[in-house]
């Protein structure tokens, strides 16, 4: 469509960070919609696939962690190099080349809009692989493959059909799934102590955005009575 008098053409710089601890691992630019630009970086066959961050994603997934992306900025179209080197150098352990150092003594910004999309879940809930619990929902769904899992209800105003009353159900869902993925190997349910650093840094960010703690212990307290804690045959 033709810019009218006075127009200018913007760009969007973005973010990308997984559900594991909200940390921008990836700053990019774009002059179209970033959800087109962030397909592109999940598909081995666009052209502008970037591998390091395309492995990465794929690490995070098979970890059962969703990986999203966040909008930055916007900017005029003739600064965006400028504006996104900018962005680039206000995080630490970017999977991006640096066009300068960044400055070891520099805090990461805090992202407004990835505290709220953190805090509105427990991730991998009661160590199940990609069984993740909404907050504001009190459901359940099934993150796999690098996509929600179909087949369950909707929310009233949010539609998708990706969410479950009951992590039984929601396991059922998950193993179906990967039943029908053959001889694919996948990670085992229990969380290493590996994780265990990323999962305590987590809930340290929940309580200071004013997390109740009750809510996350009942709902695993409960989980843990009633429902079945192994792999659904």
């Amino acid at each position: 469509m033709p810019l009218g008098c006075g127009e200018s053409v913007m760009a969007e710089i973005y973010g990308l960070f997984s559900g594991r601890d909200g940390k921008v691992r990836y700053v990019g630019m774009t002059a179209g919609d970033r959800e087109v630009r962030f397909k592109e970086h999940q598909r081995v066959t666009s052209e502008g696939v970037i591998m390091p961050v395309l492995s990465w994603m794929r690490r995070e997934w098979r970890c059962g962690y969703p990986v999203e992306c966040v909008l930055l900025e916007r900017c005029e179209y003739a600064v965006r190099h400028d504006v996104e080197t900018c962005w680039i150098n206000k995080f630490p352990d970017l999977l991006n080349e640096r066009k300068v150092n960044w400055l070891h003594n520099k805090t990461a910004p805090v992202v407004p809009e990835i505290k709220k999309y953190i805090r509105s879940f427990i991730f991998n809930s009661g160590g199940f692989r990609g069984i993740h619990w909404w907050r504001h929902y009190d459901m359940y769904s099934v993150f796999v493959g690098g996509n929600w899992l179909g087949g369950g209800d909707a929310v009233p105003g949010r539609g998708g059909s990706i969410y479950y009353s009951h992590r039984t159900d929601a396991l059922i869902a998950r193993d179906r799934y990967r039943r029908g993925c053959g001889t694919m190997r996948w990670l085992p349910d229990a969380v290493p102590e590996a994780e265990w650093p990323e999962f305590a840094a987590q809930v340290v960010d929940m309580h200071e955005l004013d997390f109740d703690p009750s809510i996350h212990a009942a709902e695993c307290d409960t989980a843990f009575k009633s429902e079945f804690a192994g792999t659904i045959a």
